[in-house]
């Protein structure tokens, strides 16, 4: 009985290099003269940024269709890139068009998805240009000059006081609530709750039973709501830069907020 052959990472990387997709194919390849005395080298190096995405952004952004991410493929670009595209190779693509900068930041709610049939047009267009042997030499880019470390001319900044309104100092005495809510039809739909009160800033604390303790401002915040600031959202849209709890808050989950508010002292 034969051995199963197992391949290699030279096996795989010949494989790539057959592929349109292949992320090589979307690069520059830079050039260099070193000077002997008989005889120059011409030395090539792959440019480190991939300049065809920057070329073909507003394209396959034009050509792309928002979709859900879903958790199980947080932090798994290439997941997706085979789930759509039935290969890993687009998920430094699908990065870059949704300007995540690193796979730790992939756990966004919506993600763009360009058509297969768009990444097809750009392929087959990089493919004619050839990027790959469109060698740039380096004595073609103008040199920059080297920014001073220091100054001679020093400029004394001015500096302007601000003048603040003086507000009457008014005591107060903090008040610690607790509110417990059950996730029903309306409230996953609308994914909110009113507060009985409105909160002090920071103090807001939501558990979930048998969950992980959740951040304030990354999964959950306080909006304005219909006694003021009173309104708690998990709404990843509702959030600056948040991801929500569309998928832990769902119907018939019972969770606890708690929180401190501001009563006035009577004199």
């Amino acid at each position: 009985m034969s051995m199963p052959y197992v391949y290699s990472i030279k096996d795989e990387a010949d494989i790539l290099t057959k592929l349109s997709s292949d992320l090589d194919n979307f690069r520059r390849f830079y050039s260099m003269k070193e000077e002997n005395e008989n005889e120059s080298i011409l030395i090539q190096f792959v440019a480190p940024k991939i300049s065809a995405f920057e070329d073909y952004r507003f394209y396959l952004l034009k050509n792309s269709v928002k979709k859900p991410l879903a958790s199980n493929r947080y932090y798994r670009p290439d997941y997706v890139s085979y789930d759509e595209y039935e290969t890993i190779n687009y998920w430094a693509l699908l990065l870059f068009l949704n300007d995540i900068p690193t796979i730790e930041d992939f756990e966004v709610e919506e993600i763009f998805v360009p058509t297969a049939a768009s990444l097809i047009d750009v392929s087959n267009d990089i493919l004619t240009k050839d990027l790959l042997h469109e060698i740039v030499p380096l004595t073609d880019l103008p040199p920059k000059a080297t920014a001073p470390l220091y100054s001679r001319v020093q400029v004394k900044p001015k500096y302007v006081i601000p003048t603040t309104p003086v507000v009457p100092f008014i005591p107060v005495t903090l008040y610690y609530n607790r509110e417990s809510f059950t996730i029903d039809v309306v409230i996953a739909r609308q994914r909110y709750i009113d507060l009985q009160f409105e909160p002090v800033a920071n103090s807001v604390d939501l558990k979930v039973k048998d969950s992980p303790n959740f951040i304030y401002g990354k999964h959950y915040a306080i909006i304005r709501g219909s006694k003021g600031n009173n309104r708690l959202t998990w709404d990843a849209r509702q959030i600056n830069n948040g991801v929500g709890l569309n998928s832990v808050l769902v119907e018939g989950v019972q969770f606890e907020v708690s929180y401190a508010r501001k009563v006035p002292t009577i004199a």
